[in-house]
């Protein structure tokens, strides 16, 4: 990959952080620095990095490393009454590190990932058939659960059959484009890989994509459309997809005799700014929801894939930090309905208590 021709920190980075240098408001949001306690870990901190960067400060490996400490998850955004976006500057500081060639060694591998498999795992993608070719529908499957949570696709697929939903997947998935995004910002082979996908979707003449991991959701619904990259369907979650089906479905539904919390997964909640679907997809499964205290768009992030990735023991940090939040409520089943917080709370599930993905159980709950 070659970035030479790159232009770091715009006027609107620059802006964001001469105004968050100054500011503690969010620093309780931050789940890497609520765990860490550690001031570099909070977005004021990198604000006043970008900030001395500005005035002459040379960039660093400890400043890009304290660039990719962080989630991307927006609860920093979501809690400024201001309105001002912390992930803008830090996205562009983590262009900036690339350019310089100052990305962390660990961070860079999965980089490398990218460019020689297309996914941040280095792995040959599995592909996944759908049950009709010519459907209207296409399930957009995504790297994380293609790669490490494949039951998660089946018992997806198995709900879509069970409501007679016919649907196709896209054989050699492309990217997404999404982690590649949050891990060197708004750059050429980010808007490829976009463009590619917009591609393929468009050859299928579907007019529905149901993405079953929220990020993904969130990168084709809102920033290909920044990116002026058209798509000719209409984007779903599969959250509010299912929740749709399931208010029209006759289908019947076995009550599931569960104590249950719910997590909400940040780009749901804060990007895409859906917290209902999910919730009344428990409640048509009878389940007792138990909220936690912290919930919809102020939920705390437990970690993303591709945090997980290039930063498993802070990654470990915040999940266990969310499941510490789940364990004051009476559930010992936390639900999860995105595979990359499946795989991130599993790793970090506590003794006594269980995962449990929304759409397997779903699932058992049909007929």
């Amino acid at each position: 990959m070659s970035y030479e021709n790159s232009v770091m920190f715009t006027d609107r980075a620059y802006t964001i952080a001469e105004a968050c240098r100054f500011c503690w408001m969010c620093r309780h949001c931050c789940p890497v620095g609520l765990r860490t306690g550690r001031e570099i870990n909070t977005p004021r901190a990198k604000g006043l990095i970008v900030s001395l960067l500005k005035r002459g400060t040379a960039y660093d490996r400890d400043i890009a490393r304290a660039m990719y400490e962080c989630t991307l998850c927006g609860a920093c955004s979501n809690d400024c009454v201001t309105g001002y976006e912390p992930p803008v500057y830090i996205r562009e500081a983590r262009t900036q590190a690339l350019v310089d060639e100052l990305v962390p060694p660990e961070v860079m591998a999965v980089i490398e990932h990218v460019a020689e498999t297309g996914n941040i795992y280095g792995e040959e993608k599995p592909c996944y058939v759908g049950t009709s070719s010519e459907a209207d529908v296409l399930v957009y499957i995504g790297d994380t659960a293609a790669c490490r949570t494949p039951d998660l696709i089946r018992s997806f697929f198995s709900v879509l059959s069970k409501l007679d939903v016919p649907f196709r997947t896209l054989s050699d998935e492309p990217t997404s484009g999404a982690d590649l995004y949050d891990l060197i910002g708004d750059v050429d082979e980010v808007r490829t890989a976009c463009k590619k996908l917009a591609e393929r979707i468009r050859k299928t003449g579907v007019r529905t994509v149901v993405c079953l991991n929220p990020n993904d959701a969130a990168m084709l619904a809102r920033r290909y459309e920044d990116f002026s990259i058209p798509l000719p369907a209409k984007v779903r979650t599969a959250t509010s997809f299912v929740a749709d089906l399931l208010k029209e479905s006759s289908v019947s539904v076995t009550p599931q005799p569960l104590r249950v919390t719910y997590h909400d997964n940040v780009r749901l909640s804060r990007e895409l700014g859906e917290t209902d679907p999910a919730r009344d997809i428990l409640a048509v499964l009878g389940v007792e929801l138990h909220e936690m205290f912290l919930h919809g768009k102020l939920a705390h992030d437990c970690g993303s894939a591709v945090f997980h990735a290039y930063a498993p023991d802070l990654c470990a940090l915040t999940a266990a930090g969310r499941w510490e939040e789940a364990a004051r409520t009476p559930a010992r089943t936390l639900v999860t309905a995105s595979p990359e917080d499946y795989l991130v709370l599993s790793a970090q599930t506590p003794e006594g208590y269980e995962v449990k993905d929304l759409f397997a159980i779903v699932d058992e709950a049909l007929a």
